[in-house]
């Protein structure tokens, strides 16, 4: 007898029953004469491979791991560009849905746990490709996509009633499908088309796949990286979670869509009548009458009686909707997070970082290949906007604007990120100790990691959300995009002057963000809870007048 493993035994599993529900829904559906010849043949197709799947049929043959991990030996700091490519084009070209996407990025985790890349570059790599080949894929869709969908869709019978089906789909729970979607094969390599395709605007697509492919990068590398002695059982692990993980959020989605159905009477009627029609048939009442009274005596009484308590338990857990502005803020803190603690290790690590030396190195070499004297005097100028004196000026107007307005969260997030990015900035300073370039073009004092002119630079960028909610669209893109201008210029002009290093300005760049979406979130679910509460209060106040009426 052959021992497989439980992943390898519980995926011919999933085959097996997947083949079933095809066979029975092929021939359900040709009995009703709903097949045409191509429709046949894919269905023959379909069922048989899957079946050999479940058979073992293709259990010689060679391991895409293994193959991968033998070309990543040999490969050495190309594994970057490896993983990076396989990682995008597993989402932007849907080389997905034949090739396991974690395969790559597991083997990649794993050379990084030999020694030969550096595990962080590995994971912010593998997060941008997946973030990139996501946002072709949506672009695409959105380019292709529902045209597309309707010319050729009848084929794999996808019609326009089952389009503005899943367009209204992803318009009420888009975002939780891109963000779970990520750790779920089939939907990771489809989902972003089918954003785009259902017209999901951009904007809000963004953040939820910003932050499922930070995820997703991140477990996946440190699980190579882990248990990188080990490929193959790690390989067996994660295939074995996946697949629990797949059964599991199937398993949820099919009960709450069966939930909300039922809880129409006519729908419940519907189901009554079809029941009371199958039992009078005698082989199928063999089967539907168990099931029926099993329902009927075990689980229904379970469901009333658990039903109250998970509801109070999902109410307290999920207080409503943060919606959009609370994801997005959530991406901005991951992206900054992970960037601040990249840099931050390396300047520890200094002065033997080799990718930063390159970095830093490649930067002073533009910067002498266009230095002249009037960059010089307006860089001197620049960069004085980002000194702590002149940004503390523009955030103290900017939440005296925002209290007389009565938007306290906003000048209390404005003023406590500042004093906090130079707070944190001193106290880095000293710990990582990073000397200054030589050969500065104007004085300046103690340490270089992280540039604090750069982190004082972001609160540009927060007086301009503070105020752009006065504005029409057009002034509101206007005043972020030239903060954002403004705040890179002063980032840069450290550089320029030669009193940073581009890893400073990353760094003190990556700090300020990192304080302002943490405070925005904390404001954000503070503000959330009391609106919740102020809703709650009326109710309770008429639930006590009429138990003493």
């Amino acid at each position: 007898m052959i021992d497989m493993p439980i992943a390898s035994t519980g995926a011919h599993l999933t085959a097996a029953i997947a083949a079933a529900i095809w066979f029975v829904i092929a021939v359900f559906r040709l009995r009703r004469g709903e097949l045409n010849t191509e429709r046949k043949i894919i269905s023959v197709v379909g069922i048989l491979g899957l079946s050999l799947f479940a058979a073992g049929a293709f259990s010689g043959l060679p391991q895409p791991q293994q193959v991968l991990e033998d070309i990543a030996g040999t490969l050495g700091k190309w594994t970057y560009l490896l993983v990076g490519v396989l990682a995008f084009l597993e989402t932007g070209a849907f080389v997905g849905l034949i090739a396991p996407g974690e395969a790559a990025v597991i083997v990649g985790g794993v050379v990084a746990g030999q020694g030969e890349i550096d595990i962080r570059l590995l994971i912010g790599l593998v997060w941008f490709a997946a973030f990139a080949g996501d946002s072709v894929s949506f672009y695409f869709g959105r380019r292709l996509g529902r045209e597309f969908m309707i010319k050729h869709g009848r084929r794999v019978m996808i019609t326009e009633e089952r389009l503005v089906q899943v367009e209204r789909y992803m318009k009420d729970h888009g975002g939780k499908t891109i963000l779970i979607g990520r750790f779920i094969g089939l939907v990771r390599a489809l989902a972003p088309f089918i954003a785009g395709s259902s017209k999901m605007p951009y904007r809000r697509f963004m953040p939820y796949d910003i932050i499922g492919a930070g995820l997703w990068a991140t477990f996946f590398c440190l699980l190579g990286y882990v248990f990188s002695n080990n490929l193959s059982a790690v390989i067996d692990y994660t295939e074995r979670g996946v697949l629990i993980f797949g059964w599991t959020i199937g398993t949820i989605v099919v009960v709450v869509y069966l939930i909300r159905r039922f809880r129409k009477p006519e729908e419940r009627a519907k189901v009554s009548a079809w029941l009371d029609a199958q039992e009078q048939h005698p082989r199928r009442a063999l089967l539907i009458v168990p099931i029926r009274r099993t329902v009927q005596k075990l689980v229904l009484p379970v469901l009333n009686f658990f039903g109250p308590q998970l509801r109070f338990a999902w109410e307290r857990f999920t207080p409503g909707r943060l919606g959009l502005e609370f994801t997005t803020v959530m991406a901005v803190l991951a992206v900054a997070g992970y960037t601040l603690y990249f840099y931050l290790i390396a300047a520890l690590d200094w002065p033997d970082n080799e990718f930063v030396n390159r970095l830093n190195d490649a930067a002073f070499r533009v910067v002498e290949s266009i230095r002249s004297e009037w960059l010089n005097t307006l860089a001197e100028a620049i960069t004085l906007l980002g000194s702590f004196p002149v940004a503390a000026a523009f955030t103290v107007v900017a939440a005296g604007y925002c209290f007389a307005r009565r938007r306290v969260a906003e000048a209390n997030v404005m003023v406590i990120s500042l004093l906090l990015a130079s707070l944190l900035t001193a106290i880095i300073k000293n710990w990582t100790e990073v000397p200054r370039p030589v050969d500065p073009l104007i004085t300046s004092e103690g340490w270089a990691f992280p540039s604090g002119h750069a982190a004082y630079a972001v609160t540009y960028v927060a007086i301009a959300i503070s105020l752009e909610r006065i504005r029409d669209i057009f002034t509101k893109t206007v005043l972020v995009i030239g903060a954002i201008i403004l705040g890179g210029a002063i980032a840069l002009s450290r550089v320029y002057l030669r009193v940073h290093y581009l890893s400073d300005v990353i760094g003190g760049t990556a700090l300020g963000f990192s304080l302002l979406a943490f405070f925005a979130a904390l404001a954000l679910l503070i503000s959330h809870l009391r609106r919740l509460r102020k809703e709650r209060q009326p109710e309770a106040n008429v639930s006590g007048a009429s138990t003493v009426g």
